[in-house]
């Protein structure tokens, strides 16, 4: 079937898996051994991503080929067993060497799950499988080598998911008319829905956070409102013996700037103590990115800057005679 994919101008790849990435599936996880430089092979102490793959799939999934070469079907069980690893597992087991000729053993399914030593051939950027979390590294087999009764399609073409659809059904009947074609969807819906979760808790904790910033700010300006009504007398007296209301309004905005100062060192400190608890719910971005803490700081320090800023200008425009007649 995918052959005969493959030979329509337009499909631009075609491969199948025994998983989709993010899935949310961990079943596959298995042990792997490898040789360290000790001699000492390890097994079971390891875990990996196992995914069973055709030639095809890397490619209809994108995934960067980082050296070696991707899966072939001339990887069958005449021929030597073979296994492309993302660079995940690259550098956790052969750091800074080149993986490509080494060895792992790995479990295979043939007739029955068994052991058996493949050599590397290919290294592919780490993939991410489950919706909430980065995963572990991962190992690809090919599936002439390890062959699965239950596969998932991916297909990559520019036509639209209508067409495709009819298309793939028309191959499919050519092969197996009784086979039906299920579970057909867009990879942006299929990310969609794997990232739904996630995406309702971040758009949730967002809008905590908004409300957060907002009652900040209200909370910044009652403070500052309040100690300025507690000194009305105090900034009349200075404007009665010759203080400029602008020297009034640096002295609150002084006062004002300290406060946000301390407030954002103490939420900047904790932030990143907390800030590992988000690790998980975010992908290609560091839960301690400097940008992310920089741009919150900017935008709690120019809010709670307006915040004391309208007491302020209160403040400097007060008459002597009226404040101190008020006390």
């Amino acid at each position: 079937m995918l052959q005969r994919l493959d030979e329509l101008g337009e499909v631009e790849a075609a491969g199948a898996t025994s998983e989709l990435p993010l899935d949310g599936s961990s079943y596959d996880l298995g042990p792997y051994a490898y040789d360290t430089p000790e001699g000492v092979v390890e097994w079971e102490s390891v875990a990996a991503n196992y995914r069973v793959v055709t030639p095809g799939f890397l490619q209809a999934m994108r995934a960067r080929l980082v050296e070696g070469r991707l899966l072939e079907w001339t990887d069958d069980l005449d021929h030597p067993t073979v296994v492309v690893i993302d660079d995940k597992l690259a550098r956790t087991v052969f750091k800074d060497r080149s993986p490509i000729g080494e060895r792992l053993r790995v479990a295979v399914f043939i007739e029955s799950t068994r052991p058996v030593w493949a050599e590397i051939v290919g290294v592919v950027e780490h993939m991410r499988h489950h919706p909430r979390e980065d995963g572990i590294g991962q190992i690809y087999l090919p599936h002439q080598q390890s062959p699965q009764r239950t596969m998932a399609l991916a297909i990559r073409s520019p036509m639209g998911e209508a067409a495709l659809l009819d298309v793939v059904r028309r191959e499919v009947a050519a092969l197996n008319p009784a086979q039906p074609v299920q579970g057909v969807r867009a990879m942006n819906a299929y990310l969609a829905e794997a990232m739904a979760p996630t995406r309702f808790a971040l758009t949730l904790l967002g809008i905590f956070a908004v409300m957060a910033v907002i009652v900040a700010g209200i909370g910044l300006y009652g403070v500052i409102s309040y100690s300025v009504g507690q000194r009305v007398q105090e900034f009349g007296v200075r404007l009665a013996l010759g203080a400029t209301p602008w020297n009034v309004r640096w002295t609150i905005l002084l006062e004002g700037a300290l406060l946000t100062a301390f407030g954002l060192v103490l939420g900047l400190v904790v932030g990143v103590a907390l800030s590992g608890l988000l690790q998980n719910q975010l992908y290609e971005i560091s839960a301690r990115d400097p940008l992310t803490f920089a741009s919150i700081a900017l935008l709690l320090s120019v809010i709670s800057l307006a915040a004391v800023y309208v007491p302020a200008h209160r403040a400097s425009r007060l008459s002597p005679t009226v404040a101190l007649r008020g006390e």
